[in-house]
C-alpha cells in the first residue's frame, strides 16, 4: 500500500505564500478593473458636459491618486465647470497631478504661483515649476520660463535668454511662444529682418486662432513699428480682435480704417467673410495662458 506523503512544514509555508500572493493579485486586478470602469464613467460624463456628475465620480479617484482625475478636476475648478471656480481646489489638484509629472498641471502650477491663485503669490516657486516642466520637455514650458526671464520674476531678468526660449517654443508649434516672439521681434527698435520674421510669427499665431496675435498685427501696423504689414490685412486682423472684444481693438480698427483708400475699403468688404471664416476666435480662454485681454480669448 502506498501512503500519501505528509507535507513538510516548508512546503505548507510555500503553498500558503502562493495562495496569499494569488489572493493579493486577484484583489489588485479587481480593484484596477473597478477603478478603470469608474474612470470610464467619469470621462464619459466629462465629455458629455455633465460636469457635476464628472466631479462626483472623479473626486474619489483623484483622492486615491489617479493623476488623470486630478488633472481633470484642476481643469474644472479653473473654469467653474460643474462647480464654482475654486482657486484653492484648483491649486490642490494641480499640485497632486504635477507631482506625478502631469505636464498640464505642472504648467498650471507656474500660473498658480504667478497669479497667487489659491496660494500665496511666489515667483520663486513659479520659476521652480517652470524649470521642472521645461526639463521634462512639457509643451508650453519654454514660453512660461521665457516670460519669467523676460520680466525678471523669480529669475534674473535676461531678455536674450527669454527670446531664445520663445524661439524654441515657437518652432515647436506653441502658439503662445509664437505670439510673444512676434511681439519681441516687431518692436520699434528691431531691424527690418527681425520685423519681417516677427510678422510671420504673429501670422502663424493668428492662423491658430489666437486673437491676441490678430490684435498685435493691427497694433504694429497702426503705430508704425511694422509698416510692412499690408493695410487691408492689418485691418482684417484688427476686426477679428474687435469682434473678440479685445481691449483697444476698436481704436486700432478705427485708426487703420481711416487710412484706407476707397479701393482698400472695397477689398476689405470683399475679403471679410472669407477671412473671418478662416480666423474664428477661440471659444474659451486657456487657463495656461497668461494673456487675458479678450473676452473670448
Amino acid at each position: 500500500m502506498i501512503f500519501p506523503l505528509r507535507a513538510s512544514g516548508a512546503s505548507r509555508s510555500f503553498r500558503a505564500a502562493v495562495q496569499f500572493t494569488m489572493a493579493v493579485l486577484v484583489s489588485l486586478l479587481t480593484y484596477s478593473s473597478a477603478q478603470a470602469d469608474e474612470w470610464t464613467l467619469a470621462l464619459e460624463a466629462f465629455e458629455a458636459d455633465d460636469y457635476v456628475r464628472a466631479i462626483q465620480l472623479m473626486t474619489p479617484l483623484a483622492d486615491s491618486g489617479d493623476v488623470r482625475a486630478q488633472s481633470k478636476l484642476r481643469h474644472m475648478y479653473a473654469y467653474g465647470e460643474g462647480a464654482p471656480v475654486d482657486e484653492e481646489r484648483l491649486a490642490h489638484y494641480a499640485r497632486l497631478a504635477a507631482e506625478q509629472g502631469d505636464c498640464d498641471s505642472m504648467r498650471s502650477m507656474v500660473l498658480v504661483y504667478t497669479r497667487g491663485e489659491g496660494v500665496v503669490q511666489d515667483f520663486g516657486k513659479s520659476a521652480e515649476w517652470a524649470q521642472r516642466a521645461y526639463d521634462k520637455g512639457c509643451r508650453g514650458a519654454a514660453y512660461l520660463l521665457g516670460l519669467l526671464y523676460q520680466e525678471g520674476n523669480g529669475l534674473p531678468k535676461d531678455e536674450a535668454r527669454a527670446q531664445q526660449l520663445f524661439q524654441e517654443g515657437a518652432e515647436a508649434g506653441d502658439v503662445e511662444a509664437q505670439l510673444r516672439l512676434g511681439v519681441v521681434l516687431t518692436s520699434s527698435s528691431s531691424s527690418l529682418e527681425d520685423r519681417l520674421e516677427g510678422i510671420d510669427w504673429l501670422r502663424k499665431a493668428a492662423n491658430q486662432r489666437h486673437t491676441l496675435a490678430s490684435l498685435m498685427l493691427g497694433v504694429r501696423s497702426a503705430y508704425g513699428s511694422a509698416k510692412e504689414i499690408p493695410l487691408v490685412e492689418a485691418t482684417l486682423h484688427a476686426q477679428i480682435a474687435m469682434d473678440a472684444k479685445c481691449k483697444d481693438a476698436v481704436l486700432i480698427f478705427s485708426s487703420l480704417y481711416a487710412r484706407m483708400s476707397q479701393q482698400q475699403k472695397d477689398q476689405l468688404l470683399r475679403d471679410r467673410k472669407t477671412f473671418h471664416a478662416t480666423h474664428p476666435p477661440r471659444a474659451k480662454h486657456d487657463h495656461l495662458n497668461l494673456g487675458e485681454i479678450c473676452e473670448t480669448q
